[in-house]
C-alpha cells in the first residue's frame, strides 16, 4: 500500500524538528555553557518511525502533538504577562526582541501546523497504515 504524501510530510516534519532541537541542545551546551532540555528531540525517532508505518511511533506522535496543544495556552499567557518583548538570541548572543504580534503569529502558525499533523494522523485511512505487527500475527503465534 502506498503511503499518502501527507503522512510522509508529517514524518519529515517530525524528523526536521528533532534535528533542530538536537542542534539547539548542542549549541546551548557548547556555546552558552548551559543545559537545554527539549522533548522535540524525540522527533529524531518519531519521524523515521512514521515513515516506516510503525504503530507505536504514531501513538508517540499523537501524544507529543497533544502536549503541544496543552502547552500553547501557557505560552500565550506567558507572552501576554511578560513585562518586556520576547528576546531573540543567536548562539547565546542577544540579537534584539520580537514584537508581541510576531510572537503570537509564530505561536499560531506552530499550533496550526500541529493541528494539521494531528488531523492527518487521525484519519481512518492513515490509522489503517499503522497496524501493530503483534495484532496482525496474533493468531499465528497461538
Amino acid at each position: 500500500m502506498r503511503r499518502p504524501s501527507a503522512v510522509q510530510l508529517v514524518g519529515w516534519l517530525f524528523f526536521a524538528l528533532g534535528v533542530c532541537a538536537a542542534v539547539a541542545i548542542v549549541v546551548a551546551l557548547l556555546f552558552e555553557r548551559r543545559i537545554n532540555i527539549s522533548i522535540e528531540v524525540l522527533g529524531l525517532w518519531i519521524g523515521p518511525g512514521l515513515l516506516r508505518h510503525e504503530a507505536r511511533y504514531r501513538v508517540w506522535a499523537m501524544r507529543l502533538l497533544i502536549l503541544n496543544f496543552c502547552v500553547a495556552p501557557f505560552a500565550a499567557a506567558a507572552q501576554i504577562l511578560a513585562p518586556n518583548q520576547p528576546p531573540v538570541t543567536v548562539f547565546g548572543f542577544a540579537a534584539g526582541s520580537v514584537p508581541l504580534s510576531v510572537a503570537f503569529t509564530a505561536l499560531a502558525l506552530l499550533v496550526g501546523v500541529s493541528a494539521w499533523q494531528y488531523r492527518v494522523l487521525s484519519q481512518s485511512n492513515v490509522r489503517a497504515l499503522f497496524t501493530d505487527a503483534r495484532t496482525e500475527h496474533a493468531e499465528a503465534s497461538v
